[in-house]
C-alpha cells in the first residue's frame, strides 16, 4: 500500500473518532488513536477499519466542557479528569495558531511530570501523534 493510500486510511480513521472521547468508564484510556496510528504506520493500513469496527463498542461520547483552560489558568485544570474536554479545545486553539512542533515544546516540560498519572498514556498517545505529523499528517 503507498503512503497515500495509508494517509488516507489515518485520517478517515481519525475522523470516525472525532466525536468520541479519550477515555472510557471515567478511568480507562480510549486507545483506538493509538492502535490506528499504529497499523497505519507499519503497514497494515488495511485491518484498521476493520479493527476499529470491533473497537467501536468501547468508545464512549466526547465529553463536556467545563471551563476553559487558559494562558493564565491552566495549572487550575491539571489532574481533573472532568477537564478533558477543555484540554482538548485549548491545544485546538493553541496548534490552530502556532505550528505544533512550537506547541509540543512549550507543554511538553510542563505536562511531563503529571505522565504517570494516566499511566503514562498522554507521553504514548502525544508520541503516536508525532510519528504521524512527522509522516505528514495533518
Amino acid at each position: 500500500m503507498d503512503t497515500h493510500d495509508t494517509t488516507g486510511t489515518l485520517e478517515e480513521a481519525l475522523e470516525r473518532l472525532h466525536s468520541c472521547g479519550p477515555e472510557r468508564l471515567g478511568r480507562l484510556t480510549n486507545h483506538a488513536p493509538m492502535v490506528v496510528e499504529a497499523l497505519a504506520a507499519h503497514g497494515q493500513a488495511g485491518a484498521v477499519h476493520r479493527w476499529l469496527d470491533l473497537y467501536r463498542h468501547k468508545l464512549e461520547d466526547f465529553p463536556r466542557p467545563v471551563a476553559p483552560v487558559t494562558d493564565v489558568g491552566w495549572r487550575e485544570a491539571l489532574g481533573d479528569p472532568r477537564r478533558a474536554a477543555d484540554w482538548i479545545g485549548h491545544f485546538t486553539r493553541a496548534l490552530a495558531a502556532r505550528p505544533w512542533r512550537d506547541v509540543l515544546a512549550e507543554w511538553w516540560p510542563r505536562l511531563l511530570p503529571g505522565m504517570y498519572g494516566g499511566s503514562t498514556h498522554p507521553v504514548i498517545r502525544v508520541g503516536h501523534a508525532v510519528r504521524a505529523l512527522e509522516a505528514g499528517e495533518n
